[in-house]
């Protein structure tokens, strides 16, 4: 965050180690800021994220905003009227033997909690064929 404070409230992405020691590379998950507060030139942040875990203390340069995160994420981010190719399944019970098709989205839903790669989206699509 370059030691501007990010505000209460505000979405973001923060670190969560899987591991106890932090030893390891973090994976980044969608959260809000509960509060902060400077341990010297560093701003330490208590972070709830969108799974309903907490962490209480982590240092500025391990916290993204969200939409800072996004821009600079792989995951693309879709909006209504967008051209794509979706995938279709002849039976909706089996997730094998899906074949593609170029179709427009018509709707889009977020769902209220948050992937690593960005927000987990739901997709309506008019396929050409109709």
């Amino acid at each position: 965050s370059d030691g501007i404070a990010l505000q209460l409230g505000e979405r973001v992405y923060a670190a969560w180690w899987n591991d106890k020691n932090n030893s390891k590379a973090p994976y980044y998950y969608p959260g809000v800021v509960k509060s902060f507060k400077r341990s010297g030139s560093t701003l330490i942040y208590s972070i709830r994220f969108d799974d309903g875990d907490q962490h209480p203390g982590i240092e500025e340069s391990f916290v993204i905003p969200r939409k800072k995160y996004l821009q600079e994420s792989l995951k693309p981010i879709l909006r209504v009227g967008d051209e794509v190719y979706a995938a279709w399944w002849e039976d909706e019970a089996s997730k094998e033997g899906a074949s593609w098709h170029p179709g427009v989205i018509k709707g889009r839903q977020e769902a209220q909690y948050g992937g690593r790669y960005g927000p987990i989206c739901f997709y309506n699509v008019l396929f050409d064929d109709g």
